[in-house]
Parts: structure tokens; C-alpha cells; sequence
């Protein structure tokens, strides 16, 4: 149709002329119909190599956010282009990541909190025990006045070994 209004424009001598050639000869009626089929179909292939391009180029971008995020960057955020699969794709990866960022995020404060908790018990074993050890070697070497300091000694290493044991 596009030619046929761009040859009656241009010429319209020629425009006729073709108008009557197309009307009495059925050969060119069928060459003419053909060609405009062939382009038709011509058009079409190009369209669809375009719009396969435009999804393939879609498909690998996805791709290559999810090999950012398998090795270990969370930091990635894909573009919703469409409202079809590919889309449902893009946000499920992007909810993917955001929830494995997250679960780092805490699994690093349950580390943290479980360094602290060992690192208190170690020192609340460690003073207790430190007094008990000090006393009982002034009570082996000797090191004590009298009786009374040797009572001393031995009453505070058994106290600090009873509270030990109740903690």
C-alpha cells in the first residue's frame, strides 16, 4: 500500500499505467502479490530477530547478576523490563539475594554474639580459678605464718571452688 501512495504521488502517468497492468495481466497481479509477501515475510523475520535479541540480551543480564551473587556480592539489583516470566525471574532473584544478604547480615551477629559469650565464661572460669590456684601454692610452699593463715587460705580456695561449681 506504502508504494502504491508514494507512486501515485510521485507520478501519477506511471501510477495508472501500473494500475492497468496489475488489473489486466494476472501474472503481474501474482508477481506483485508475491514480492509483497516475500517483503511481508522479510519484515516480520526482522522484527522477530530483533525482539529474540531484546530477550536473549535480557536473559544474559539476568545470568550475569547471578553469577555476581554465586560469588558471594549481594549487591546486585536487576531491572524489571516486563510482566512476563523473565520479570517474575528478575524480582525472584532480586528477593533472592536481598534475604541471602540478610541472613549474612545476622549470621555474622550470632558469630559475634557466640565469640562473646565464650570469651565472658572464659574469663568468669579463669578469675576463680587464678585466686584458687594462687592460694593453694602459698598453702604447698609453705608460705603462710600460722595456723590461722593456713585456715585462711584454704577457706577461700574452697569457697571460690563451690562458687565456681554453682555458676
Amino acid at each position: 500500500l506504502f508504494g502504491f501512495a508514494s507512486l501515485h504521488i510521485l507520478s501519477k502517468r506511471l501510477y495508472i499505467r501500473f494500475a492497468e497492468l496489475y488489473n489486466s495481466n494476472p501474472q503481474v497481479m501474482v508477481g506483485f502479490s508475491i514480492i509483497y509477501f516475500l517483503i511481508f515475510v522479510v519484515s516480520m523475520f526482522f522484527i522477530f530477530i530483533k525482539r529474540m535479541n531484546k530477550i536473549t540480551n535480557y536473559i544474559e543480564e539476568i545470568s550475569q547478576n547471578l553469577k555476581i551473587v554465586s560469588q558471594g556480592n549481594m549487591d546486585i539489583n536487576i531491572p524489571v523490563r516486563t510482566k512476563d516470566e523473565l520479570g517474575t525471574l528478575a524480582e525472584d532473584v532480586n528477593k533472592m539475594a536481598f534475604d541471602l544478604k540478610e541472613i549474612m547480615k545476622r549470621e555474622r551477629q550470632w558469630e559475634n554474639q557466640k565469640n562473646n559469650l565464650i570469651t565472658n565464661l572464659s574469663h568468669d572460669l579463669r578469675t576463680p580459678l587464678t585466686s584458687i590456684l594462687g592460694f593453694l601454692e602459698i598453702i604447698q610452699k609453705g608460705n603462710y605464718k600460722d595456723q590461722e593463715s593456713l585456715q585462711h587460705y584454704s577457706e577461700i580456695s574452697l569457697n571460690k571452688a563451690k562458687h565456681l561449681k554453682e555458676s
